[in-house]
């Protein structure tokens, strides 16, 4: 059987509901031999606290590719997009700057949410948002969660479709970083940039302006890319010699998570292009 590979992965440093050793062990109990875990905005899964990391992984038989994903929002046509930075140095002074600035960014927002939601006689704390991120950076849907258990909605989806969702009442504006910056920093720190599930977010010239920015690859297999879709994307990066790269986008609280986890996959082959492509810009990835 063909080694598989899944390049998109998320763990509790960001809105995963598994540890980065938790979700190490699941890749190999799923047959994987290569992952990446791309918390959002930050590199935490990498950090000194997760140091049985690297042991458990070697263990497992399972090679772990450092990585990212970066949010990025592009005024021209007002939309975010999201950019996985793959085998970047994750001690990287820069990297450890946009993160630190990320993670700031991220916690005035929750501070603005949690003001609106106050003047909307939702009583929920800062304190409610952080016992739910577990130290690692805040996104709305720790926010979701701990609406759900302190009981002011039925469910995290509703909390968005009440309260959070870009036209809600308690929702406030993502600090913004642009496309051409992200995938900078990821050069800069030794990386590849490669656009994530764009079937979710563009498609014709937005996505060729995105190539035009120095994008190094595309994202053609995702839970969200249908049969149709992962050709067109194939032959969009043929085309404009991009690599291609995938994976579950495995939350472990999304519907279909676990069922995807190992289903969702790319062949080894992809990661040997990954590994090609790196080795022209730092040492390859271990």
């Amino acid at each position: 059987m063909q080694a598989r590979a899944d390049l998109h992965v998320h763990s509790t440093c960001s809105d995963g509901t598994f540890s980065p050793a938790e979700v190490l062990a699941k890749a190999a109990a799923r047959g994987l031999k290569t992952i990446s875990i791309t918390d959002h905005d930050t590199a935490g899964a990498y950090s000194a606290a997760q140091a049985a990391v690297p042991v458990l992984a070697a263990q497992l038989g399972v090679q772990v590719i450092p990585g990212i994903e970066i949010s990025a929002y592009d005024t021209a046509v007002a939309k975010e997009y999201h950019i996985l930075g793959y085998g970047i140095d994750t001690e990287h002074p820069s990297l450890n700057h946009y993160v630190e600035e990320c993670r700031a960014n991220r916690s005035k927002r929750a501070e603005q949410i949690v003001e609106k939601l106050h003047a909307l006689n939702v009583p929920l704390e800062l304190e409610d948002i952080l016992r739910e991120c577990g130290g690692g950076v805040i996104g709305r849907v720790h926010i979701a969660t701990a609406l759900y258990k302190r009981g002011f909605v039925s469910s995290p989806k509703q909390a968005f479709t009440r309260y959070l969702a870009d036209d809600r009442p308690a929702s406030a504006v993502k600090w913004h970083f642009s496309v051409p910056a992200a995938i900078d920093l990821i050069h800069e720190v030794g990386g590849v940039a490669v656009l994530a599930h764009p079937a979710r977010t563009i498609h014709g010239l937005h996505l060729v302006n995105i190539v035009r920015a120095g994008l190094d690859g595309i994202e053609t297999v995702h839970p969200q890319h249908d049969p149709y879709l992962q050709r067109y994307y194939e032959q969009f990066a043929r085309a404009y010699h991009l690599l291609t790269t995938g994976g579950s986008d495995f939350h472990g609280s999304k519907y279909s998570d676990d069922t995807n986890l190992g289903k969702i996959t790319i062949p080894h082959s992809c990661v040997e292009h990954l590994q090609q492509k790196l080795s022209t810009r730092r040492l390859p990835f271990e």
